[in-house]
Protein backbone atom coordinates (compact mmCIF):
# COMPACT_ATOMS: atom_id res chain seq x y z
CA UNK A 1 0.00 0.00 0.00
CA UNK A 2 1.26 3.29 -0.78
CA UNK A 3 2.14 5.89 1.51
CA UNK A 4 -1.17 8.23 2.24
CA UNK A 5 -1.09 11.27 0.18
CA UNK A 6 -3.98 12.88 1.24
CA UNK A 7 -4.48 16.15 3.63
CA UNK A 8 -6.65 14.09 5.96
CA UNK A 9 -3.73 11.92 6.12
CA UNK A 10 -1.13 14.53 6.46
CA UNK A 11 -2.99 15.84 9.27
CA UNK A 12 -2.90 12.62 11.05
CA UNK A 13 0.58 12.46 10.64
CA UNK A 14 0.59 16.60 12.08
CA UNK A 15 -0.96 15.10 15.34
CA UNK A 16 1.19 12.20 15.82
CA UNK A 17 4.40 14.34 15.23
CA UNK A 18 3.19 17.25 17.37
CA UNK A 19 2.36 15.16 20.25
CA UNK A 20 3.44 14.85 23.63
CA UNK A 21 6.22 12.14 23.84
CA UNK A 22 4.80 11.49 27.26
CA UNK A 23 1.12 11.32 25.71
CA UNK A 24 -0.99 8.29 26.62
CA UNK A 25 -3.35 9.13 23.55
CA UNK A 26 -2.99 5.46 21.80
CA UNK A 27 -6.31 3.19 21.23
CA UNK A 28 -6.58 -0.62 20.79
CA UNK A 29 -7.86 -3.38 22.09
CA UNK A 30 -7.38 -6.85 23.90
CA UNK A 31 -7.79 -9.72 22.01
CA UNK A 32 -8.47 -13.30 23.29
CA UNK A 33 -8.27 -16.41 20.86
CA UNK A 34 -10.35 -19.69 20.64
CA UNK A 35 -7.07 -21.30 21.36
CA UNK A 36 -3.52 -20.38 22.79
CA UNK A 37 -0.68 -18.59 20.14
CA UNK A 38 2.90 -18.66 20.11
CA UNK A 39 5.00 -15.72 20.19
CA UNK A 40 6.00 -16.73 16.73
CA UNK A 41 2.98 -17.35 15.49
CA UNK A 42 2.01 -13.65 16.31
CA UNK A 43 5.22 -12.27 14.90
CA UNK A 44 4.72 -14.50 11.69
CA UNK A 45 1.57 -12.78 11.21
CA UNK A 46 2.61 -9.41 12.23
CA UNK A 47 5.86 -9.63 9.96
CA UNK A 48 2.93 -10.62 7.01
CA UNK A 49 1.03 -8.24 7.67
CA UNK A 50 3.95 -5.19 7.66
CA UNK A 51 5.11 -6.88 3.86
CA UNK A 52 1.54 -6.79 2.94
CA UNK A 53 0.54 -3.12 4.49
CA UNK A 54 2.83 -0.67 3.85
CA UNK A 55 1.53 1.70 5.93
CA UNK A 56 2.46 -0.27 9.22
CA UNK A 57 5.98 0.22 8.11
CA UNK A 58 5.47 4.34 8.25
CA UNK A 59 6.60 6.95 10.45
CA UNK A 60 5.68 10.83 10.62
CA UNK A 61 9.06 12.57 10.75
CA UNK A 62 9.98 13.66 14.34
CA UNK A 63 10.91 17.47 12.17
CA UNK A 64 8.77 20.94 13.10
CA UNK A 65 6.25 21.23 10.17
CA UNK A 66 8.16 18.01 8.06
CA UNK A 67 4.76 16.32 8.18
CA UNK A 68 3.12 18.90 6.59
CA UNK A 69 5.37 18.21 3.59
CA UNK A 70 6.50 14.88 3.95
CA UNK A 71 3.32 13.10 5.67
CA UNK A 72 4.29 9.43 6.46
CA UNK A 73 7.58 8.27 5.42
CA UNK A 74 9.22 4.41 5.60
CA UNK A 75 10.69 3.43 8.81
CA UNK A 76 14.04 2.41 7.11
CA UNK A 77 14.89 0.61 10.03
CA UNK A 78 11.60 -1.00 10.54
CA UNK A 79 11.57 -4.69 11.97
CA UNK A 80 8.14 -7.01 13.38
CA UNK A 81 10.28 -8.29 16.17
CA UNK A 82 10.51 -4.46 17.21
CA UNK A 83 6.71 -4.06 17.94
CA UNK A 84 5.94 -7.62 19.23
CA UNK A 85 6.76 -8.02 22.70
CA UNK A 86 6.39 -11.15 24.55
CA UNK A 87 5.46 -10.73 28.44
CA UNK A 88 5.01 -13.37 30.98
CA UNK A 89 1.74 -12.88 33.23
CA UNK A 90 2.04 -13.40 36.70
CA UNK A 91 0.56 -17.03 37.80
CA UNK A 92 -2.00 -18.10 37.42
CA UNK A 93 -2.42 -16.55 33.81
CA UNK A 94 -6.04 -16.13 34.66
CA UNK A 95 -8.31 -12.54 33.39
CA UNK A 96 -7.15 -10.60 36.47
CA UNK A 97 -3.60 -11.54 35.58
CA UNK A 98 -4.08 -10.08 32.09
CA UNK A 99 -5.99 -7.08 33.39
CA UNK A 100 -3.25 -6.30 35.66
CA UNK A 101 -0.54 -6.87 33.37
CA UNK A 102 -2.91 -5.35 30.52
CA UNK A 103 -3.04 -2.01 32.60
CA UNK A 104 0.63 -1.80 33.52
CA UNK A 105 1.63 -1.41 29.62
CA UNK A 106 -1.59 0.30 28.78
CA UNK A 107 0.35 2.99 30.46
CA UNK A 108 3.53 2.86 28.25
CA UNK A 109 3.64 5.39 25.84
CA UNK A 110 4.38 4.23 21.99
CA UNK A 111 8.10 5.37 20.85
CA UNK A 112 7.76 8.35 18.72
CA UNK A 113 10.70 6.79 16.38
CA UNK A 114 8.92 4.06 15.30
CA UNK A 115 5.61 3.30 13.23
CA UNK A 116 2.83 3.90 16.01
CA UNK A 117 1.80 0.90 16.89
CA UNK A 118 2.74 -2.20 18.90
CA UNK A 119 1.16 -6.10 19.71
CA UNK A 120 2.57 -7.65 23.37
CA UNK A 121 1.75 -11.31 23.67
CA UNK A 122 0.40 -12.01 27.46
CA UNK A 123 2.28 -15.34 27.69
CA UNK A 124 1.76 -18.40 30.26
CA UNK A 125 3.77 -20.75 32.25
CA UNK A 126 4.08 -22.56 29.13
CA UNK A 127 5.08 -19.58 27.12
CA UNK A 128 2.00 -19.58 24.86
CA UNK A 129 0.15 -16.52 24.60
CA UNK A 130 -3.44 -16.04 26.82
CA UNK A 131 -4.03 -12.74 25.28
CA UNK A 132 -2.94 -10.58 23.13
CA UNK A 133 -2.60 -6.20 23.47
CA UNK A 134 -3.08 -3.82 20.60
CA UNK A 135 -2.26 -0.38 20.42
CA UNK A 136 -1.76 2.35 18.34
CA UNK A 137 -1.75 5.95 18.08
CA UNK A 138 -5.07 7.03 16.88
CA UNK A 139 -3.27 8.60 13.45
CA UNK A 140 -3.48 4.62 12.67
CA UNK A 141 -6.37 3.39 13.91
CA UNK A 142 -8.78 6.01 12.62
CA UNK A 143 -11.92 2.85 11.85
CA UNK A 144 -11.67 1.04 15.54
CA UNK A 145 -10.07 -1.70 17.62
CA UNK A 146 -11.55 -3.87 15.29
CA UNK A 147 -10.32 -2.92 11.92
CA UNK A 148 -7.31 -2.80 14.28
CA UNK A 149 -6.55 -6.09 15.17
CA UNK A 150 -7.43 -6.93 11.31
CA UNK A 151 -4.99 -4.84 9.64
CA UNK A 152 -2.33 -6.30 12.33
CA UNK A 153 -3.47 -9.90 12.18
CA UNK A 154 -5.76 -10.56 9.70
CA UNK A 155 -5.81 -13.50 7.93
CA UNK A 156 -5.54 -11.95 4.68
CA UNK A 157 -1.55 -11.24 6.07
CA UNK A 158 -1.19 -15.00 6.50
CA UNK A 159 -1.36 -15.17 2.84
CA UNK A 160 0.19 -12.08 1.38
CA UNK A 161 3.03 -12.72 -1.59
CA UNK A 162 6.11 -11.76 -0.01
CA UNK A 163 7.05 -10.49 -3.75
CA UNK A 164 3.42 -8.46 -4.78
CA UNK A 165 4.07 -6.02 -7.43
CA UNK A 166 5.38 -3.04 -6.77
CA UNK A 167 3.10 -0.28 -5.66
CA UNK A 168 3.17 3.21 -5.77
CA UNK A 169 6.26 4.71 -4.38
CA UNK A 170 8.17 1.88 -4.40
CA UNK A 171 10.26 3.28 -7.30
CA UNK A 172 10.87 6.52 -4.80
CA UNK A 173 12.03 3.94 -1.38
CA UNK A 174 14.30 1.97 -4.10
CA UNK A 175 15.82 5.26 -5.37
CA UNK A 176 16.85 6.10 -1.30
CA UNK A 177 18.17 2.73 -0.33
CA UNK A 178 20.37 3.17 -3.86
CA UNK A 179 21.16 6.53 -2.49
CA UNK A 180 22.22 5.31 0.57
CA UNK A 181 24.63 2.56 -0.77
CA UNK A 182 26.29 5.15 -3.05
CA UNK A 183 27.37 7.66 -0.13
CA UNK A 184 26.08 10.45 2.09
CA UNK A 185 26.48 13.29 -0.29
CA UNK A 186 23.86 11.42 -3.13
CA UNK A 187 21.53 10.70 -0.48
CA UNK A 188 21.42 14.39 0.99
CA UNK A 189 20.78 15.48 -2.54
CA UNK A 190 18.00 12.96 -3.55
CA UNK A 191 16.41 14.22 -0.05
CA UNK A 192 16.82 18.14 -0.61
CA UNK A 193 15.01 16.70 -4.42
CA UNK A 194 12.11 14.84 -2.74
CA UNK A 195 11.56 17.39 0.10
CA UNK A 196 10.94 20.10 -2.94
CA UNK A 197 9.27 18.35 -4.89
CA UNK A 198 6.59 17.50 -2.03
CA UNK A 199 7.17 21.00 -1.01
CA UNK A 200 5.74 22.41 -4.72
CA UNK A 201 3.11 19.58 -4.70
CA UNK A 202 1.91 20.82 -1.03
CA UNK A 203 2.08 24.07 -2.42
CA UNK A 204 0.39 23.71 -5.57
CA UNK A 205 -2.21 21.82 -3.37
CA UNK A 206 -2.40 25.13 -0.70
CA UNK A 207 -2.86 27.30 -4.12
CA UNK A 208 -5.66 25.62 -5.10
CA UNK A 209 -7.53 25.22 -1.95
CA UNK A 210 -6.81 28.86 -1.76
CA UNK A 211 -8.36 29.75 -4.57
CA UNK A 212 -11.68 27.35 -4.22
CA UNK A 213 -11.95 29.14 -1.17
CA UNK A 214 -12.11 32.53 -2.94
CA UNK A 215 -14.93 31.49 -4.54
CA UNK A 216 -17.84 33.53 -2.98
CA UNK A 217 -20.49 30.33 -2.67
CA UNK A 218 -17.45 28.26 -0.91
CA UNK A 219 -15.93 31.71 0.79
CA UNK A 220 -19.86 32.36 2.60
CA UNK A 221 -19.65 28.33 3.45
CA UNK A 222 -16.77 28.47 4.71
CA UNK A 223 -17.65 31.41 7.21
CA UNK A 224 -20.85 29.64 8.11
CA UNK A 225 -19.18 26.55 9.25
CA UNK A 226 -16.47 28.54 11.17
CA UNK A 227 -19.18 30.85 13.05
CA UNK A 228 -21.01 27.76 13.68
CA UNK A 229 -17.62 26.30 15.24
CA UNK A 230 -17.18 29.74 16.98
CA UNK A 231 -20.98 29.20 18.44
CA UNK A 232 -20.55 25.39 19.48
CA UNK A 233 -16.61 26.43 21.25
CA UNK A 234 -18.64 29.56 23.41
CA UNK A 235 -21.40 27.37 24.35
CA UNK A 236 -18.64 24.38 25.64
CA UNK A 237 -16.37 27.10 27.29
CA UNK A 238 -19.42 28.73 29.26
CA UNK A 239 -20.95 25.59 30.41
CA UNK A 240 -18.55 23.73 31.72
CA UNK A 241 -19.11 19.98 33.04
CA UNK A 242 -20.09 19.35 36.61
CA UNK A 243 -16.86 18.25 38.82
CA UNK A 244 -16.44 14.79 39.76
CA UNK A 245 -13.43 12.61 41.10
CA UNK A 246 -11.96 11.34 37.82
CA UNK A 247 -12.03 15.15 35.68
CA UNK A 248 -9.23 16.95 36.45
CA UNK A 249 -5.43 16.36 35.35
CA UNK A 250 -4.58 12.71 34.91
CA UNK A 251 -1.58 10.69 35.89
CA UNK A 252 0.19 8.34 34.09
CA UNK A 253 -0.91 5.29 35.68
CA UNK A 254 -4.04 3.16 33.73
CA UNK A 255 -6.32 0.47 34.88
CA UNK A 256 -8.37 -1.44 32.16
CA UNK A 257 -11.05 -3.71 32.55
CA UNK A 258 -14.27 -5.12 30.84
CA UNK A 259 -17.30 -6.82 31.05
CA UNK A 260 -20.04 -7.89 29.00
CA UNK A 261 -23.77 -6.98 28.63
CA UNK A 262 -26.66 -9.14 26.75
CA UNK A 263 -27.54 -6.75 23.42
CA UNK A 264 -30.76 -8.76 23.01
CA UNK A 265 -31.53 -7.42 27.00
CA UNK A 266 -30.80 -3.84 25.68
CA UNK A 267 -33.38 -4.42 22.48
CA UNK A 268 -35.71 -5.53 24.75
CA UNK A 269 -35.29 -2.82 27.31
CA UNK A 270 -35.25 -0.27 24.57
CA UNK A 271 -39.00 -2.03 22.99
CA UNK A 272 -40.54 -1.73 26.59
CA UNK A 273 -39.27 1.53 27.05
CA UNK A 274 -39.51 2.98 23.28
CA UNK A 275 -36.40 3.94 21.93
CA UNK A 276 -32.61 2.10 20.64
CA UNK A 277 -30.40 0.14 22.52
CA UNK A 278 -28.08 3.18 23.02
CA UNK A 279 -30.46 4.93 24.66
CA UNK A 280 -30.83 1.82 27.03
CA UNK A 281 -26.82 1.66 27.39
CA UNK A 282 -26.35 5.24 27.84
CA UNK A 283 -28.84 4.68 30.77
CA UNK A 284 -26.95 1.85 32.26
CA UNK A 285 -23.94 4.15 32.45
CA UNK A 286 -25.97 7.35 34.43
CA UNK A 287 -27.01 5.02 36.79
CA UNK A 288 -23.98 3.31 37.08
CA UNK A 289 -22.14 6.89 37.65
CA UNK A 290 -24.53 8.03 40.18
CA UNK A 291 -23.98 4.57 42.41
CA UNK A 292 -19.73 5.68 42.14
CA UNK A 293 -20.64 9.33 43.06
CA UNK A 294 -23.18 8.02 45.94
CA UNK A 295 -20.56 5.70 46.98
CA UNK A 296 -17.83 8.18 47.49
CA UNK A 297 -19.87 10.45 49.49
CA UNK A 298 -20.62 13.17 46.51
CA UNK A 299 -24.58 13.91 46.45
CA UNK A 300 -26.14 13.19 42.77
CA UNK A 301 -29.75 14.93 43.56
CA UNK A 302 -31.14 16.95 40.33
CA UNK A 303 -27.34 16.17 39.12
CA UNK A 304 -27.00 15.46 35.37
CA UNK A 305 -23.41 14.80 33.96
CA UNK A 306 -22.46 15.02 30.30
CA UNK A 307 -20.75 12.26 28.33
CA UNK A 308 -18.84 12.62 24.95
CA UNK A 309 -20.46 10.05 22.86
CA UNK A 310 -17.68 10.27 19.24
CA UNK A 311 -18.83 9.50 15.87
CA UNK A 312 -19.26 5.42 15.93
CA UNK A 313 -16.81 3.83 14.23
CA UNK A 314 -16.63 0.59 12.23
CA UNK A 315 -19.51 0.37 10.14
CA UNK A 316 -23.24 2.10 10.54
CA UNK A 317 -24.08 0.80 13.90
CA UNK A 318 -27.52 3.14 13.90
CA UNK A 319 -28.98 1.34 11.18
CA UNK A 320 -28.83 -2.40 11.70
CA UNK A 321 -29.54 -1.37 15.47
CA UNK A 322 -32.43 0.57 14.98
CA UNK A 323 -33.37 -2.14 12.51
CA UNK A 324 -33.24 -4.80 15.23
CA UNK A 325 -35.26 -2.21 17.32
CA UNK A 326 -38.10 -2.04 15.01
CA UNK A 327 -38.54 -5.89 13.75
CA UNK A 328 -38.43 -6.93 17.98
CA UNK A 329 -40.85 -3.80 18.92
CA UNK A 330 -42.98 -5.55 15.65
CA UNK A 331 -43.01 -8.90 17.28
CA UNK A 332 -43.82 -8.19 20.84
CA UNK A 333 -46.91 -9.24 21.66
CA UNK A 334 -50.13 -7.41 22.08
CA UNK A 335 -50.36 -8.43 25.72
CA UNK A 336 -46.42 -6.98 26.60
CA UNK A 337 -47.23 -3.87 24.66
CA UNK A 338 -50.10 -3.02 26.76
CA UNK A 339 -48.53 -3.84 30.19
CA UNK A 340 -45.51 -1.93 28.85
CA UNK A 341 -47.24 1.19 27.26
CA UNK A 342 -44.32 0.07 24.52
CA UNK A 343 -43.82 2.12 21.09
CA UNK A 344 -42.03 1.53 18.23
CA UNK A 345 -38.64 3.87 17.73
CA UNK A 346 -39.73 6.81 17.08
CA UNK A 347 -38.69 9.05 14.11
CA UNK A 348 -35.98 10.94 15.67
CA UNK A 349 -34.10 7.79 16.70
CA UNK A 350 -32.55 7.59 12.92
CA UNK A 351 -31.54 11.54 14.23
CA UNK A 352 -30.34 10.76 17.65
CA UNK A 353 -27.73 7.29 16.64
CA UNK A 354 -26.76 9.06 13.19
CA UNK A 355 -22.80 9.04 12.93
CA UNK A 356 -21.89 11.94 14.43
CA UNK A 357 -20.61 13.27 18.01
CA UNK A 358 -22.96 13.93 20.82
CA UNK A 359 -22.43 15.34 24.32
CA UNK A 360 -25.24 13.31 25.99
CA UNK A 361 -26.64 14.35 29.36
CA UNK A 362 -26.88 11.29 31.68
CA UNK A 363 -29.08 12.22 35.24
CA UNK A 364 -27.05 10.14 37.79
CA UNK A 365 -29.89 11.27 40.83
CA UNK A 366 -31.69 8.43 41.98
CA UNK A 367 -34.52 8.24 39.56
CA UNK A 368 -37.35 5.93 38.44
CA UNK A 369 -35.54 3.92 35.81
CA UNK A 370 -38.31 4.77 33.62
CA UNK A 371 -37.80 8.36 34.08
CA UNK A 372 -34.22 7.77 33.33
CA UNK A 373 -34.13 6.50 30.51
CA UNK A 374 -36.80 9.15 28.78
CA UNK A 375 -34.56 11.89 30.09
CA UNK A 376 -31.65 9.93 28.47
CA UNK A 377 -33.62 9.39 25.24
CA UNK A 378 -34.87 13.13 24.80
CA UNK A 379 -31.26 14.48 25.58
CA UNK A 380 -29.89 12.44 22.68
CA UNK A 381 -32.59 14.08 20.51
CA UNK A 382 -31.71 17.54 21.67
CA UNK A 383 -29.98 19.55 18.83
CA UNK A 384 -28.17 21.07 21.27
CA UNK A 385 -26.10 17.88 22.39
CA UNK A 386 -25.36 17.34 18.58
CA UNK A 387 -24.47 20.89 18.50
CA UNK A 388 -22.17 20.73 21.52
CA UNK A 389 -20.27 17.34 20.92
CA UNK A 390 -19.67 18.37 17.41
CA UNK A 391 -17.75 21.26 18.64
CA UNK A 392 -15.94 19.12 21.52
CA UNK A 393 -14.68 16.88 18.85
CA UNK A 394 -14.20 20.20 16.46
CA UNK A 395 -11.77 21.52 18.98
CA UNK A 396 -10.01 17.95 19.51
CA UNK A 397 -9.18 18.04 16.30
CA UNK A 398 -7.39 21.28 15.74
CA UNK A 399 -5.80 20.64 19.43
CA UNK A 400 -4.12 17.72 17.82
CA UNK A 401 -2.74 19.29 15.21
CA UNK A 402 -0.99 21.61 17.72
CA UNK A 403 2.40 21.82 19.43
CA UNK A 404 3.04 21.12 23.34
CA UNK A 405 1.99 23.09 24.81
CA UNK A 406 -0.93 25.08 22.94
CA UNK A 407 -2.03 21.20 22.26
CA UNK A 408 -2.80 20.45 25.66
CA UNK A 409 -4.14 23.77 26.36
CA UNK A 410 -6.62 23.53 23.58
CA UNK A 411 -7.68 19.84 24.77
CA UNK A 412 -8.14 20.75 28.40
CA UNK A 413 -10.58 23.58 26.91
CA UNK A 414 -12.76 21.28 24.72
CA UNK A 415 -12.52 18.44 27.25
CA UNK A 416 -13.68 19.97 30.36
CA UNK A 417 -16.98 20.11 28.76
CA UNK A 418 -17.44 16.23 29.39
CA UNK A 419 -17.18 13.78 32.34
CA UNK A 420 -17.11 10.88 30.47
CA UNK A 421 -16.16 9.17 27.26
CA UNK A 422 -19.02 6.49 26.00
CA UNK A 423 -17.87 5.09 22.32
CA UNK A 424 -19.19 2.37 20.42
CA UNK A 425 -17.95 0.65 17.47
CA UNK A 426 -19.12 -2.64 15.66
CA UNK A 427 -17.15 -5.28 14.81
CA UNK A 428 -16.95 -7.28 11.52
CA UNK A 429 -19.36 -10.10 10.88
CA UNK A 430 -16.68 -12.46 11.21
CA UNK A 431 -13.50 -11.46 12.62
CA UNK A 432 -10.17 -14.19 12.37
CA UNK A 433 -6.83 -13.62 12.80
CA UNK A 434 -3.05 -15.77 12.99
CA UNK A 435 -4.71 -18.05 10.30
CA UNK A 436 -7.34 -20.56 11.40
CA UNK A 437 -7.85 -18.96 14.64
CA UNK A 438 -10.39 -17.16 15.60
CA UNK A 439 -11.10 -14.09 18.11
CA UNK A 440 -13.11 -15.29 21.06
CA UNK A 441 -13.05 -12.09 22.71
CA UNK A 442 -12.54 -8.82 21.40
CA UNK A 443 -12.24 -6.09 23.86
CA UNK A 444 -12.28 -2.26 22.49
CA UNK A 445 -9.88 -0.22 24.99
CA UNK A 446 -9.73 4.04 24.55
CA UNK A 447 -7.48 6.85 25.37
CA UNK A 448 -8.10 8.83 28.37
CA UNK A 449 -8.35 12.33 26.40
CA UNK A 450 -7.70 15.63 28.87
CA UNK A 451 -9.32 16.40 31.87
CA UNK A 452 -11.16 12.88 31.59
CA UNK A 453 -10.22 9.75 33.58
CA UNK A 454 -13.15 7.20 32.78
CA UNK A 455 -13.67 6.06 29.16
CA UNK A 456 -16.05 2.98 27.86
CA UNK A 457 -16.10 1.58 24.29
CA UNK A 458 -18.71 -0.37 23.37
CA UNK A 459 -18.40 -2.85 20.77
CA UNK A 460 -21.06 -4.78 18.92
CA UNK A 461 -19.08 -8.41 18.26
CA UNK A 462 -22.37 -10.81 17.52
CA UNK A 463 -26.22 -10.27 17.42
CA UNK A 464 -26.41 -11.08 20.82
CA UNK A 465 -23.35 -9.78 23.10
CA UNK A 466 -22.42 -6.10 23.95
CA UNK A 467 -18.19 -6.09 24.95
CA UNK A 468 -17.81 -3.06 27.26
CA UNK A 469 -13.73 -1.96 27.67
CA UNK A 470 -13.32 0.24 30.38
CA UNK A 471 -9.89 2.33 30.54
CA UNK A 472 -9.64 4.66 33.90
CA UNK A 473 -6.80 6.43 35.46
CA UNK A 474 -6.69 5.01 39.09
CA UNK A 475 -5.23 7.86 40.50
CA UNK A 476 -8.73 9.35 40.46
CA UNK A 477 -11.28 6.85 39.29
CA UNK A 478 -12.96 4.18 41.53
CA UNK A 479 -11.51 1.03 41.51
CA UNK A 480 -12.27 -0.75 38.44
CA UNK A 481 -13.75 -3.42 40.39
CA UNK A 482 -16.39 -0.75 41.67
CA UNK A 483 -16.86 0.22 38.25
CA UNK A 484 -17.61 -3.16 36.95
CA UNK A 485 -19.83 -3.66 39.58
CA UNK A 486 -22.01 -0.72 39.35
CA UNK A 487 -22.52 -1.13 36.06
CA UNK A 488 -23.60 -4.26 36.78
CA UNK A 489 -26.27 -3.30 39.24
CA UNK A 490 -27.16 -0.76 37.19
CA UNK A 491 -28.24 -3.25 34.38
CA UNK A 492 -30.03 -5.55 36.74
CA UNK A 493 -32.26 -2.54 37.93
CA UNK A 494 -32.73 -1.50 34.36
CA UNK A 495 -33.84 -4.96 33.27
CA UNK A 496 -35.99 -5.85 36.27
CA UNK A 497 -37.58 -2.57 35.57
CA UNK A 498 -38.69 -3.49 31.89
CA UNK A 499 -40.01 -7.04 32.79
CA UNK A 500 -36.65 -8.23 30.67
CA UNK A 501 -35.67 -11.80 32.36
CA UNK A 502 -32.13 -11.78 34.07
CA UNK A 503 -29.51 -12.82 31.88
CA UNK A 504 -26.24 -13.30 32.52
CA UNK A 505 -23.86 -11.09 32.07
CA UNK A 506 -20.06 -11.25 32.61
CA UNK A 507 -17.23 -9.42 33.90
CA UNK A 508 -13.75 -9.26 34.35
CA UNK A 509 -12.81 -12.26 34.87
Amino acid sequence: MSAPSSSTDARHATSYAAADERSLLHNGALVWLDEPVSYDDVLHAVDAAARARRELTLRPPRLPLASEVLGWTRDDAFRASRHVHAVALDAPADEHAVARTAGTLWERPLRFDRPPWEVDVLTDGDGLGVALLVKAHPALSTRGAAALVELLLGDGAETASKSAAPQAGDDQDAEEDEASRGGVLPAVLRLAALLALRGAEGSRALASEVRNLMRPGAALARTREVGRMLESAGTLVSSPAPETPWNGTLGNQRAVCWLSLPLDGLHAIARRFGGTWQDAWLTVVADALGRLLRACGRPTMDLSLLAFRPEPRGGDTSASSNAADARGASSASDANDARAGASAPDADDARADRPGPMLVALPVGELAPAERFASVHASARDPLSAARGTGLARMAAIAQRLPEPLQSALGLLAFQAANVVVASERAPQSLFVLGNRRVATLVPLAALPWQIGLALTSLEHDEHELTIGITLDPSRAPAPTKVVRALHDAYATLAAAADVAPTHARATR
